[in-house]
């Protein structure tokens, strides 16, 4: 294989990549996030808050 060759597959193969990207942004963009209300309770039961205070607290520089 030369190497014009070659350059003109990897291209091809980067543009294919490309496109198959911008699709899929273009796909998921404008659209919601989904919510999944069960997903959520179970985050919020099993979060550590015995540091929340130190968080909360921490005074703005």
């Amino acid at each position: 294989m030369t190497p014009e060759l070659i350059s003109l597959i990897l291209s091809i193969v980067a543009t294919f990549a490309v496109i198959v990207y911008v699709r899929g942004v273009i796909r998921t963009a404008g659209s919601d996030r989904v919510v999944d209300p069960l997903a959520v309770e179970d985050l919020m039961s099993s979060i550590d808050w015995s540091h929340a205070d130190r968080v909360l607290d921490r005074k703005k520089s």
